[in-house]
């Protein structure tokens, strides 16, 4: 009998994603020190070449159909794409928050269904650039009103599916350590502290959230950056994850987050890589190096609803696989390939 779309669907997102490669001998530089504003500044500029690919083989399996994604990574004022190469060829997807980019095919056609492998790569060149902050001037900056007619302010504002934000006890320890009107900064500040005061590194399986590593005081890198945007979110301070890879080897996951300031700039925290040493406690809240790239800014991923297929996932880093079809199981693989670049 035929697999049911909507029922048996397999979704391979490869939730082991999530692990982190904890770079134990990374020495971080110093953050900029007496530089004038703005808060953020960009620094030194490294290069890579990138590949995804995700590898579908039948196995016997009469494929009905079959719809892959591949993430398309965004620029940002950190991180540049260029030379960026789909095959096949396909328009990439925005998401609906823009906060990242899709390249998505759906196969209906038998004779290409027929073959014995299906391959999907998505290929670029990436420039990638160290980012540091004021920290005095990060931590002192006042409490202002953020701008809620701001899609992007609300989206980051409002829980996740696993980003629970709303949850009674994230919300109770963000407002004890919120208090009354103290500088935001101040407030990110002491949640990175509390989060990295109260839970430890340890693998687990899947994308387990913020409620998980809240309960259970520990959890992978996601899991570390889901309580710290919920905690953030949850004393009114818009934050945000951000889903990507270390640039350079072969499928080195990576999640970290950052925190919007009312004067507009966002701020990175590495809540994870920050928990390995003195050295990364200090540099991973508002400093972050230049050997990562991202490839989205937000956990929940979601298209345009007039888009034939699936258009949604609550967490979304190597891609996804769906089909149907009957007498066998396909092995569907998923890969990530980084080097650094002349």
């Amino acid at each position: 009998m035929p697999v049911d779309w909507n029922r048996r669907s397999v979704l391979k997102s490869l939730w082991a994603g999530l692990t982190a490669t904890l770079i134990t001998s990374h020495r971080p530089p110093p953050i900029w020190g007496a530089d004038p504003s703005p808060l953020q500044q960009l620094g030194d500029v490294v290069r890579y070449h990138c590949q995804h690919q995700v590898q579908v083989r039948r196995n016997s399996t009469r494929l009905d159909s079959l719809e892959l994604w591949l993430p398309v990574p965004i620029n940002w004022p950190e991180q540049t794409i260029s030379a960026l190469k789909i095959s096949p060829q396909v328009t990439p997807v925005v998401a609906a928050n823009s906060s990242a980019q899709v390249a998505k095919i759906i196969i209906a056609d038998p004779r290409q269904l027929a073959a014995e492998e299906i391959r999907f790569q998505v290929s670029y060149d990436l420039q990638r650039r160290e980012t540091g902050s004021r920290r005095p001037d990060l931590i002192q900056e006042k409490w202002q009103p953020y701008h809620l007619d701001s899609k992007e302010v609300r989206d980051s504002l409002a829980p996740e599916t696993l980003v629970q934000s709303q949850a009674a006890e994230i919300v109770q320890v963000a407002t004890k350590i919120r208090g009354s009107q103290r500088p935001p900064g101040q407030v990110a500040l002491d949640l990175y502290e509390w989060v990295l005061e109260r839970t430890r590194y340890q693998f687990v399986e899947g994308f387990k959230g913020a409620e998980y590593c809240l309960r259970e005081q520990h959890g992978e890198c996601g899991d570390y950056s889901a309580l710290f945007v919920a905690l953030c979110r949850a004393a009114g301070i818009p934050a945000r994850g951000c889903v990507g890879y270390w640039a350079k080897g072969v499928n080195q996951y990576h999640v970290w987050a950052e925190f919007l300031m009312p004067s507009g700039e966002w701020i990175p925290v590495d809540t994870s890589i920050g928990d390995q040493n003195e050295k990364s406690r200090n540099y991973y809240f508002g400093g972050l190096d230049n050997n990562r790239i991202t490839m989205m800014k937000s956990f929940d991923l979601e298209l345009p609803q007039q888009l034939t297929g699936h258009a949604s996932l609550d967490f979304f880093q190597t891609g996804a696989c769906w089909y149907r079809g009957t007498g066998g199981t396909p092995s569907i693989e998923f890969t990530f390939t980084g080097e650094t670049a002349g």
